[in-house]
This record gives C-alpha cells, sequence and structure tokens, in this order.
C-alpha cells in the first residue's frame, strides 16, 4: 500500500474519534496549497480530520447552509448535491471541483503564477487540520473533511480562504466571432427588404409595379389582336380578289362565246296597219340587179352606207353578239331601198364586227362568212337579205336592225338619206305603224321609198321576191 492510500486510511479512523470540527480564524494553521493539481473535472481541496460525533451530531440547517456556501462557491450542481447528501445524512463532499492551473506554467484561470507543491504529511495532528488531499480519493471517500465542517459553520476554512476563484464555463467560452457578410455581386439585384415598417413602404411601388405589368399585358394582346386582323383582312382581301378574277373571267368568255347574258328582247307584234297602194299614185319599177352569192339580186347602186365601227360586239337592244352562236331560231327577211328612183345597196358585214378579213369573193360575188362573233341580226352579202339567226324564237323589229347597222331610223330619215319616208310591207303601204316597229318576220318583204324634201315623186312601186333561193 503507498504512503498515500495508508494516510487516507488514518484520516478515515481519525474522523470518528474527532468531537467537534476543526477550528477557524486567526488561530488556525494556514493550509497550503496541493503540490499538484487535480483531474481536469476539478476535484475540491479537502483535508480529511477526525470528525467524530461532532460531525455527525451537526445539525441539517447547518448542513444546508454548508450545501448554500458549496454552491455559492460552486454552483448550483454542488450545491443541489450537498443539499441531497446532507439531508440523507450522507456525508459528500461540499467544496466545488475547480479547475486548478498547470503546474510549471506562469498564469492560471486567475492569471497569477501557480504555488510551488509541498509535501503532504502522512498524519494529522491536534493542533488543525492539515491541508485537503487533491485527486479522487477525496471524492471517492465521500467524507466530509475540516472543509465541510468550516463550510456547515459558515465560517471559511482554510480549504477555501486562499483558493482563487474558479471562471465559468460560460466566462471562458470565447466569444463568437462576428460573420462578416459576402459582398453583393456586381450586377445583383438587391435583396428585397422584410419588415412591417418596409412592406408597408414597398407597397405602392409592388402595385405600381403589377399596374405597369396589365398595362404591358394589354398592350401585348391588343397588338398581337390588331396583327391577327390585319392578317384576316389581308386573307379576306387575297380570297375575294380571287373570286372577283374567277367571275369577271367567267363573264368575259361567257360573252365572248355567248354575248353579254342580257335578256333576249321580247317579241314584237306581228300585226302592221296597212293599205293598198292607190292606183293614183305615180309609180315606177325598179331594176333588179345581177344575182349576188345568195342567189337574190343585187341592187344596181351604190352602199347606202357601210357598217359602224363603233360596233364592236357590245350588246345592242338586248341583241348579243356571240362567237359560238346556239341557233334554235333562224329565218330570213328581205329590205330594198330607194333614194328618190335609185336603188341603193344594203352592204355586207352588218353585224359581223371583223368581218374584213374573212370576205370570200366568190363569182356571184362577195360572201362575207364571218368575223370575231355574229349578232343574232347580221347580213352576209349585199343583196338585202336580212338572217335572224337566234338562240331563241322571239320577232325582232326593222329599227333593231338599223341600230346593230349603226345607222339612224325614222320616218325621215333612212340611213344618211333625208325626206320623207314611205314604207311597204309584203307589197303594202303601211299606214299608222311606225317604221321602227316593222317586224322581221320569215320571208317579210320591206321597201323604204325616202322622196327627198321639195319633190313630189313618183315612188318605186314595190318588189315582189318569188324565189327564195333556199333561204
Amino acid at each position: 500500500m503507498s504512503d498515500e492510500e495508508s494516510g487516507t486510511e488514518e484520516q478515515s479512523g481519525d474522523v470518528g474519534e474527532a468531537e467537534e470540527p476543526a477550528a477557524s480564524g486567526p488561530d488556525a494553521p494556514e493550509a497550503e496549497e496541493p503540490a499538484t493539481s487535480g483531474p481536469a473535472s476539478g476535484t475540491t481541496e479537502t483535508g480529511l480530520a477526525g470528525a467524530g460525533s461532532g460531525a455527525a451530531a451537526t445539525t441539517a440547517t447547518e448542513t444546508a447552509g454548508a450545501a448554500t456556501t458549496a454552491a455559492e462557491t460552486a454552483g448550483a450542481p454542488a450545491a443541489e448535491t450537498a443539499a441531497s447528501g446532507a439531508a440523507a445524512g450522507t456525508p459528500v463532499p461540499t467544496g466545488p471541483k475547480p479547475i486548478a492551473p498547470k503546474p510549471n506554467r506562469p498564469g492560471g484561470p486567475t492569471g497569477r503564477p501557480a504555488a510551488k507543491g509541498r509535501p503532504v504529511p502522512k498524519s494529522i495532528g491536534k493542533g488543525g487540520p492539515p491541508p485537503a488531499k487533491a485527486g479522487p480519493a477525496t471524492a471517492t471517500s465521500g467524507k466530509a473533511g475540516p472543509g465541510a465542517a468550516a463550510a456547515a459553520s459558515g465560517k471559511s476554512g482554510p480549504a477555501t480562504a486562499n483558493r482563487p476563484k474558479t471562471p465559468s464555463p460560460a466566462a471562458a467560452r470565447p466569444a463568437p466571432k462576428p460573420t462578416a457578410k459576402p459582398a453583393p455581386k456586381p450586377g445583383a439585384k438587391p435583396a428585397a427588404k422584410t419588415g412591417t415598417a418596409t412592406g408597408e413602404a414597398d407597397a405602392p411601388s409592388r402595385q405600381r409595379d403589377a399596374r405597369e405589368r396589365r398595362a404591358r399585358e394589354i398592350e401585348r394582346r391588343k397588338a398581337a389582336e390588331a396583327a391577327a386582323e390585319r392578317a384576316r383582312r389581308r386573307r379576306q382581301t387575297y380570297t375575294y380578289g380571287v373570286i372577283g378574277a374567277v367571275i369577271v373571267l367567267v363573264a368575259v368568255l361567257f360573252v365572248m362565246f355567248h354575248g353579254s347574258g342580257t335578256a333576249a328582247p321580247k317579241s314584237a307584234p306581228t300585226s302592221v296597219a296597212v293599205s293598198p297602194v292607190p292606183t293614183s299614185t305615180v309609180q315606177v319599177q325598179g331594176t333588179p340587179g345581177p344575182v349576188g352569192s345568195e342567189g337574190i339580186p343585187v341592187p344596181n347602186g351604190q352602199t347606202l352606207a357601210a357598217p359602224s365601227s363603233d360596233v364592236t360586239g357590245q350588246t345592242i337592244d338586248g341583241i348579243q353578239c356571240q362567237a359560238n352562236m346556239s341557233i334554235n331560231y333562224h329565218i330570213h327577211a328581205h329590205l330594198t331601198i330607194f333614194d328618190g328612183t335609185t336603188p341603193q345597196q344594203i352592204p355586207l358585214g352588218i353585224g359581223i364586227p371583223g368581218y374584213a378579213g374573212s370576205v370570200q369573193q366568190t363569182s356571184e360575188g362577195p360572201y362575207a362568212g364571218g368575223g370575231t362573233c355574229l349578232y343574232w341580226l347580221h347580213t352576209h352579202a349585199p343583196d338585202g337579205i336580212l338572217h335572224i339567226e337566234s338562240p331563241t324564237t322571239t320577232i325582232y323589229t326593222l329599227g333593231q336592225f338599223f341600230d346593230v347597222w349603226g345607222e339612224p331610223l325614222s320616218s325621215t330619215q333612212v340611213g344618211p338619206d333625208k325626206g320623207t319616208v314611205v314604207a311597204f310591207f309584203n307589197g303594202q303601204e303601211v299606214t299608222t305603224t311606225p317604221i321602227r316597229n316593222l317586224p322581221l318576220t320569215k320571208h317579210a318583204q320591206i321597201q323604204l321609198d325616202v322622196i327627198p324634201a321639195g319633190s313630189t315623186g313618183p315612188l318605186v312601186a314595190p318588189e315582189n321576191l318569188t324565189n327564195w333561193n333556199g333561204l
């Protein structure tokens, strides 16, 4: 057994023999500081001495006072331990477990140099308690030494008189270093401010931003709608343009091949007011000319008037000009004109625009076969035969024929010839029927005698064509 262990046992035995706690005060020997420090957990410096019956007879109140004194020195956990041990009648270590300064190093927790160690005596004399032995043995023995008795009596014992105060863990802990905030990156948006006051201050700004966003969205939507409307109108215009072009093309083609589409004129009355030619009227007989290309005599005279160059294919009096005629009604009539007593020729090519390039020279005379189109009323030879070729059965009039010719017709004028006009229809003199209304019926024979102004006649007796040569 080591010297320390034997000393400990002797101290335990002496405690049982002690009658009263060691006195404290100026007469008490001064406690020596331990040569070495305890473990890192901070074992208190306690001297072991015989306590005897005086320690056992210490009241609970004195023990609690010692626990309170220990709590003031070591903190709340040590005080609670001392109080609970005293209440149970078990001696407990009352001193705090200070963190002793490390030996041979200048300065400790208090900043003072550590005391050099001294040898600990093996036995305890009667003159006073020896200094408490540091180390785990004191804590393990569970016996209260003079330090505990002194704590119970409210006096400072030698164990605590010169002991430096141990700083609390909170005081020894270094203060945390302030964390530096990173500098914002260039171009980064500042962080939004928080807090009630900041939020209230930013509320108008947020509302303004929201209004601006809504306004921009409305503008974008309006621009998109306007672009869509423009595109729709372009498509509509293009579609209508294509449809219109197709309609125009169809109309042009129809006019070229079938006329302008104007409805055919209504049929004229076939009745004519006539009266026999009086025998008292001086009459002369006309002289028939040579037979023409259609087998009909051609008058020995001049051409009354050439076809009008203004007639180029337009619809006239409802009569159309067609390149490919649909003939459902085809008849012929005959017209004779005298200027005084001189016969006049009815030219070929009336109602045939562009006929000049299609005139054929036959042994009987010229014949106009066709042109760019054919009106429903036209002539092929200068023999006075009027061709009525129509898609419908319609009675046309002499006035319509003159309109296609492009020459005037009235009771005082026939083409360029002016005077009093006497008309004959099928060998009889016309009385009240206007000349323009004379109907162009099948094989109708119409004769117009123009008596110059200031002349009284004679009249040319009406001709009677008996051979139509199959027409």
